[in-house]
């Protein structure tokens, strides 16, 4: 009875235990905050009455545990979910606690975290096996760190591996990118193939070229190569399998490789003669490529009511931030243009903004529009740029996760009233170096360009615009 009775009022203890916030650290803190007993402090006495209790006590200590666990908010650098306690949730409530690793559950600043780094330092089989539980629960689970992998043995790298392989590919799971943790060892390699195979999309997939990487770095002779691939893996997709015995190799390597996986048994002849026939190969397969010009597109009129002009982050600039910079123009409402750039890997995004001043003039003269911060231009914060009146900055230009949910490129005009307007587009990457030129013809200004950085635009040096 005794036994019983602490094990009800423990239970209690940790129940009612969860409430306010648990800083771990208050280190910087401006407000103290009083310490409180939380499941941090109780789980060493769960642990230890659970040692030899009966079944259903110590299932009954894990779930309260595990419940405290998921909801109450929790801060804090380090994991404080101590291994004893983990075992504890793992052999006495597996099912909820496969459960609470749906990113729905519990608080936002819960222990989910501390849940999960201790599912990834799971070592053999079991280790593998929750990582399918935590995949499935919830699909954007990242990685874990490299200094977690770093344990991994090359049994365990291949089994983590082959689960990844077999993952759901829509939508696509963020541990699609486990091969990008730390090195999977060589004899893991034919694992990774795998994950490639299954997830990557084409040749152009930064997966399959970061993979094709990583196997150049190990190929040496053909013969020796054969063993970083699965060459069974193969059926699934030939096409996509050629492509990356093309890329993960220099020109001309793919034939002699395929021709000693043939004479190793590891493919057929017939096999081996498509996987050797001729592909043309991309010129970003050996070297970058540039940024390419593609269209020009109006996207409406930015009003100017004060005649002055400005340019920034349009989520971050305004404010207590302030502006780069703000230059005088004449006031009026004036056609925005942007130019668009495609690259065969990157696709397609904005490289310009252009604000025609006076659309009949020749610019005479660009110089560069000095910035307030030590250099030229501003860097955009979250992957947009924009021109527009200084009165129309401040608070949210559009609905942020409509806007970044859009295909790329993207932009909008902003009216704000009497204040004026703004243009916002998308560039990448996120903080991308925007640098802007104003054009004068007889000592006006007639055009103003902001450089997105694609296409590397130095109106000092050439001053004509691309795109005219």
């Amino acid at each position: 009875m005794a036994r019983r009775r602490d094990l009800d009022a423990l239970v209690a203890r940790i129940r009612e235990s969860v409430g306010d916030p648990v800083f771990q650290d208050t280190t910087g803190v401006a407000l103290s905050r009083e310490s409180r007993e939380s499941w941090i402090d109780l789980q060493g006495a769960a642990v230890a009455l659970a040692a030899g209790a009966a079944d259903d006590d110590r299932r009954e200590l894990a779930r309260a545990l595990l419940d405290a666990i998921v909801h109450q908010p929790c801060f804090g650098a380090d994991n404080p979910l101590s291994r004893e306690a983990f075992a504890l949730l793992f052999e006495g409530a597996p099912e909820e606690l496969a459960a609470s690793l749906r990113p729905q559950v519990g608080h936002t600043y819960g222990g989910g975290g501390y849940l999960r780094a201790r599912i990834w330092s799971l070592r053999g089989p079991e280790g593998a096996r929750w990582l399918e539980v935590l995949a499935r629960a919830d699909p954007r689970v990242s990685p874990p760190s490299a200094e977690i992998v770093s344990a991994w043995t090359a049994e365990e790298w291949s089994a983590r591996l082959d689960v990844v392989a077999c993952l759901p590919v829509e939508p696509r799971p963020a541990l699609v990118a486990l091969p990008l943790s730390g090195r999977p060892p060589r004899t893991a390699m034919p694992a990774v193939v795998r994950v490639v195979i299954a997830h990557a999309e084409d040749e152009r997939d930064g997966l399959l070229r970061f993979v094709a990487d990583r196997l150049r770095a190990q190929r040496t002779s053909p013969e020796e190569s054969i063993e970083l691939f699965d060459w069974e893996g193969r059926h699934n997709r030939p096409e996509l399998f050629r492509w990356l015995l093309e890329l993960s190799g220099d020109a001309g390597a793919r034939p002699p490789l395929v021709s000693a996986a043939v004479r190793a048994g590891a493919i057929s002849e017939a096999d081996g003669a498509w996987l050797g026939a001729g592909l043309e190969r991309p010129a970003w397969a050996d070297r970058e490529v540039p940024w390419q010009l593609d269209r020009v597109f109006d996207v409406g009129e930015v009003r100017l009511p004060a005649g002055q002009l400005t340019g920034g982050d349009p989520w971050w600039t305004g404010g207590v931030e302030g502006f780069p910079w703000t230059i005088d123009v004449p006031s009026g409402s004036y056609s925005a243009r942007i130019a668009t750039a495609s690259h065969p890997l990157e696709g397609s995004d904005c490289a310009a903004l252009e604000l025609l001043l006076d659309p009949a003039a020749t610019v005479e003269r660009w110089s560069l529009v000095a910035a307030d911060r030590g250099y030229d231009g501003y860097h955009v914060e979250i992957g947009v740029a924009s021109l527009g009146a200084p009165a129309a900055y401040g608070g949210a230009p559009v609905d942020g996760d409509e806007f970044f949910s859009r295909p790329r490129p993207a932009w909008d005009t902003v009216d704000r009233g009497v204040d004026g307007t703004l243009v916002l587009c998308s560039v990448r990457p996120q903080h991308q170096l925007c640098r802007t030129w104003v054009g004068t013809a007889s000592g006006e200004p007639v055009a103003v360009v902001t450089d997105l950085g694609l296409l590397a635009l130095d109106f000092g040096r050439s001053p004509s615009l691309p795109w005219r």
